[in-house]
């Protein structure tokens, strides 16, 4: 366990895995462009909007890197490093650049890797019918979360309405699939 917890507060261990999530991020991104650059027309919407997610999960796995990179370049009282800086360039042009993490940040990303971890704990102590009823309250805070960012981007005639749109028919098919399931192992157990 010891072995475990210092992995997790090794810099350079996180300084991987958060690269190899941006990379894998990248990656996913440049696919979905290649298939929309090869699509039907009857598909170009949906890859579109598939497009779109991935390159703001791609600019999110940049910018955590770069809070990384930053928040390790402060606690060592040194100039950010070359891949900080050349990071800079691949922000978009109405992109802020980041603000050096403080000490409140960290400690309250330590304060919700704390929670995560005992509400992880906390779930696998659960029977699967109790599992899937949690999931179906989450679910459906995600759907009305989706639904007002839907309904937002569409007041805003927002360019994501398409992500939007693909994000909040995911997690209805997640919330179909869930209560599906969660009826089929009451009638199990009865």
């Amino acid at each position: 366990m010891a072995r475990v917890k210092e992995k997790e507060q090794d810099p350079v261990v996180q300084k991987s895995r958060l690269e190899r999530a941006l990379t894998s991020a990248q990656g996913r991104a440049e696919k979905l462009q290649t298939r929309l650059n090869n699509a039907e027309h009857d598909q170009v919407e949906k890859l579109t909007a598939q497009v779109k997610q991935a390159q703001l999960r791609a600019g999110d796995a940049q910018k955590h890197l770069d809070a990384f990179d930053i928040s390790i370049s402060n606690s060592e009282d040194k100039p950010p490093t070359a891949n900080a800086k050349a990071s800079d360039t691949h922000l978009s042009a109405g992109a802020k650049p980041l603000k050096p993490a403080s000490a409140a940040n960290i400690d309250a990303a330590s304060a919700a890797i704390e929670r995560a971890k005992l509400g992880a704990e906390a779930f696998a102590s659960m029977s699967p019918e109790e599992k899937l009823k949690q999931q179906l309250v989450s679910l459906t805070k995600r759907l009305d979360k989706a639904q007002k960012n839907l309904a937002g981007a569409e007041a805003e005639n927002s360019e994501n309405i398409a992500a939007f749109a693909v994000g909040l028919e995911n997690i209805q098919a997640k919330l179909v699939t869930t209560q599906a399931e969660l009826t089929r192992l009451q009638k199990e157990n009865r």
